[in-house]
Protein backbone atom coordinates (compact mmCIF):
# COMPACT_ATOMS: atom_id res chain seq x y z
CA UNK A 1 0.00 0.00 0.00
CA UNK A 2 2.31 2.67 1.04
CA UNK A 3 5.37 2.84 -1.34
CA UNK A 4 8.37 3.45 0.27
CA UNK A 5 10.33 6.62 -1.18
CA UNK A 6 14.06 6.68 -0.91
CA UNK A 7 15.17 9.74 -0.26
CA UNK A 8 19.10 10.84 -0.35
CA UNK A 9 21.93 8.39 -1.42
CA UNK A 10 23.05 5.47 -0.50
CA UNK A 11 26.50 4.83 0.92
CA UNK A 12 27.88 2.93 -2.30
CA UNK A 13 26.69 5.43 -4.26
CA UNK A 14 28.56 8.70 -2.58
CA UNK A 15 31.29 5.99 -2.28
CA UNK A 16 31.27 5.63 -6.17
CA UNK A 17 30.96 9.71 -6.79
CA UNK A 18 34.04 10.30 -4.14
CA UNK A 19 36.49 7.94 -6.01
CA UNK A 20 35.39 9.57 -9.34
CA UNK A 21 36.17 12.72 -8.12
CA UNK A 22 39.36 12.04 -6.45
CA UNK A 23 40.64 10.04 -9.49
CA UNK A 24 39.78 12.51 -11.80
CA UNK A 25 41.51 15.51 -8.94
CA UNK A 26 44.81 12.74 -9.06
CA UNK A 27 44.97 12.83 -12.63
CA UNK A 28 45.09 16.83 -13.31
CA UNK A 29 47.34 17.01 -10.09
CA UNK A 30 49.53 14.59 -11.52
CA UNK A 31 49.85 16.80 -15.14
CA UNK A 32 50.35 20.00 -13.38
CA UNK A 33 53.11 18.45 -11.58
CA UNK A 34 54.94 16.57 -14.53
CA UNK A 35 54.79 20.25 -16.24
CA UNK A 36 56.71 21.40 -12.78
CA UNK A 37 59.08 19.25 -13.06
CA UNK A 38 59.89 19.24 -17.03
CA UNK A 39 59.78 23.25 -16.48
CA UNK A 40 62.91 22.92 -13.68
CA UNK A 41 65.07 20.54 -15.75
CA UNK A 42 64.79 22.62 -18.80
CA UNK A 43 65.85 25.59 -16.91
CA UNK A 44 68.47 23.50 -14.87
CA UNK A 45 69.74 22.63 -18.16
CA UNK A 46 69.28 26.11 -19.83
CA UNK A 47 69.70 28.97 -17.29
CA UNK A 48 73.36 28.42 -17.25
CA UNK A 49 74.39 28.24 -20.58
CA UNK A 50 71.84 31.02 -21.85
CA UNK A 51 73.45 33.76 -19.32
CA UNK A 52 77.15 32.22 -20.31
CA UNK A 53 77.24 33.36 -23.78
CA UNK A 54 74.92 36.36 -23.08
CA UNK A 55 77.85 37.54 -20.49
CA UNK A 56 80.29 36.45 -23.41
CA UNK A 57 78.55 38.12 -26.04
CA UNK A 58 78.33 41.04 -23.71
CA UNK A 59 81.93 41.04 -22.97
CA UNK A 60 83.00 40.99 -26.63
CA UNK A 61 81.09 44.03 -27.37
CA UNK A 62 83.17 45.64 -24.63
CA UNK A 63 85.95 44.92 -26.51
CA UNK A 64 84.94 45.31 -29.80
CA UNK A 65 82.44 48.24 -29.90
CA UNK A 66 80.32 48.48 -33.20
CA UNK A 67 81.69 45.22 -34.88
CA UNK A 68 79.37 42.19 -35.42
CA UNK A 69 78.62 39.69 -33.51
CA UNK A 70 79.65 36.65 -34.48
CA UNK A 71 78.14 34.11 -31.88
CA UNK A 72 79.75 31.22 -33.63
CA UNK A 73 83.15 31.66 -32.05
CA UNK A 74 82.12 31.60 -28.51
CA UNK A 75 82.17 28.00 -26.65
CA UNK A 76 79.56 28.89 -24.56
CA UNK A 77 77.09 29.60 -27.59
CA UNK A 78 77.59 26.30 -29.36
CA UNK A 79 74.87 23.59 -28.85
CA UNK A 80 75.73 21.32 -26.47
CA UNK A 81 75.25 18.29 -24.24
CA UNK A 82 73.42 18.68 -21.23
CA UNK A 83 72.22 16.82 -18.13
CA UNK A 84 68.83 16.03 -19.41
CA UNK A 85 69.25 15.92 -23.43
CA UNK A 86 71.08 18.71 -25.64
CA UNK A 87 70.90 22.43 -25.85
CA UNK A 88 70.29 24.32 -28.61
CA UNK A 89 70.59 28.58 -29.11
CA UNK A 90 68.24 30.58 -30.52
CA UNK A 91 70.47 34.14 -31.09
CA UNK A 92 69.13 36.96 -33.47
CA UNK A 93 72.11 38.42 -35.97
CA UNK A 94 72.88 41.88 -34.21
CA UNK A 95 75.98 44.10 -34.03
CA UNK A 96 77.13 46.10 -31.10
CA UNK A 97 76.51 49.40 -30.08
CA UNK A 98 79.13 52.15 -30.69
CA UNK A 99 79.10 51.88 -26.96
CA UNK A 100 80.27 48.60 -26.36
CA UNK A 101 77.34 47.21 -25.42
CA UNK A 102 74.01 44.81 -26.61
CA UNK A 103 71.40 45.89 -28.21
CA UNK A 104 68.33 46.95 -26.42
CA UNK A 105 66.68 43.81 -25.74
CA UNK A 106 68.73 40.98 -27.13
CA UNK A 107 68.40 37.61 -26.12
CA UNK A 108 69.67 34.39 -26.05
CA UNK A 109 67.32 31.84 -25.66
CA UNK A 110 68.11 27.58 -24.86
CA UNK A 111 65.96 25.31 -26.30
CA UNK A 112 66.14 21.61 -24.46
CA UNK A 113 65.81 18.45 -26.35
CA UNK A 114 63.78 17.57 -23.18
CA UNK A 115 61.08 19.61 -23.58
CA UNK A 116 58.72 21.07 -26.66
CA UNK A 117 57.11 23.09 -24.17
CA UNK A 118 59.48 25.17 -22.44
CA UNK A 119 62.27 27.61 -23.28
CA UNK A 120 64.74 29.29 -21.18
CA UNK A 121 65.27 33.23 -22.67
CA UNK A 122 67.84 35.67 -21.23
CA UNK A 123 67.08 38.99 -21.81
CA UNK A 124 69.70 42.03 -22.25
CA UNK A 125 68.68 45.37 -21.17
CA UNK A 126 70.15 48.38 -19.74
CA UNK A 127 69.09 47.20 -16.16
CA UNK A 128 71.68 43.86 -16.73
CA UNK A 129 70.42 40.68 -17.81
CA UNK A 130 67.31 38.82 -16.88
CA UNK A 131 66.37 35.00 -17.30
CA UNK A 132 63.49 33.14 -17.17
CA UNK A 133 61.68 29.92 -18.36
CA UNK A 134 58.54 30.51 -21.08
CA UNK A 135 56.65 28.02 -22.51
CA UNK A 136 56.54 27.83 -26.63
Amino acid sequence: MGSSLQKGFTIMELLVAIVIISILVFMISFSIYEDYVEKSKVAKDGLMYAKSCLNDLLTYCMEHPGESLDYTIFENCQDRPSFYGNVTFTIPPANCSVGGTLPENFYVEAHSTLSNKFYVKCVYNEGGIKCYTESQ
